[in-house]
């Protein structure tokens, strides 16, 4: 029988707080702590396209905000060591996060946090630029054209070219599950709320109601979720 989603959700959160501990792309190697995320992670989606709750539409107002990657096997993310490349440059270098924000006013942001053994060298790189639904009926694709890069520390800002086509498979207050449209590499999201330093480097702007209150209800569902295994 196939689960609910809210099951699913929470089986979702349970294998990612199970592999806290192990780098972000290591879990796309690491069968042991990876593969329970990946399996939660497509019952979440069988759940939603079921009509069991949630939505995959990427035109709801839930998915303006900031999300924090909590896994991914993309082929591309793991073998640039994120984004830009930037971390195969460096020796032994890490990715110690990965956000997008996205404002109602079309704009996108993809910041990528690098850090060597015992954070000896940290780099923080962001690009900006738009993102729009795509020309799909269904609404569950999502274009990100890239057209700067600011990097930090140096505050240098170069010319970007880059451009993410998502799309999206599941979505509600708390969670956002994407697929690479061709070789269908897993993403999953965790919403987070949009701090002082998103401001800073132009992630701000109006949210719809819609995606203000699923950001301000994310951490409430997940102390309920808490307090519910207590």
């Amino acid at each position: 029988m196939r689960a609910s989603v809210g099951a699913a959700t929470a089986a979702l959160a349970a294998a990612l707080e199970a592999a806290a501990s192990t780098p972000l792309l290591d879990l796309a190697v690491d069968t042991h702590r990876g593969q329970p995320i990946v399996d939660a992670a497509v019952a979440v989606e069988a759940a939603a396209a079921g009509g069991r709750g949630g939505t995959r539409n990427a035109r709801s107002g839930r998915l303006v905000g900031t999300w924090a990657l909590a896994y991914t096997n993309s082929a591309a993310v793991v073998g640039n060591v994120g984004l830009t490349g930037a971390g195969r440059l460096l020796l032994g270098a890490r990715l110690s996060s990965l956000r997008v924000g996205y404002s109602l006013d079309g704009r996108a942001w993809a910041e990528e946090r690098l850090s060597t053994a015992f954070g000896a060298v940290r780099v923080r790189n962001r690009l900006t630029g738009t993102w729009a639904v795509g020309p799909a009926s269904d609404g569950n694709t999502v274009e990100q054209t890239y057209a700067e890069l600011l990097t930090h520390p140096g505050g240098i800002k170069l010319r970007a070219d880059s451009k993410a086509v998502v799309d999206v498979t599941y979505l509600d207050e708390d969670w956002r599950i994407a697929r690479a449209p061709k070789s269908r590499d897993l993403f999953v999201f965790r919403r987070e709320p949009t701090d002082e330093t998103d401001e800073e480097w132009g992630g701000g702007g109006k949210a719809t109601r819609e995606g203000a209150l699923a950001a301000d209800q994310a951490p409430k569902n997940r102390e309920a979720r808490r307090q519910r295994k207590t």
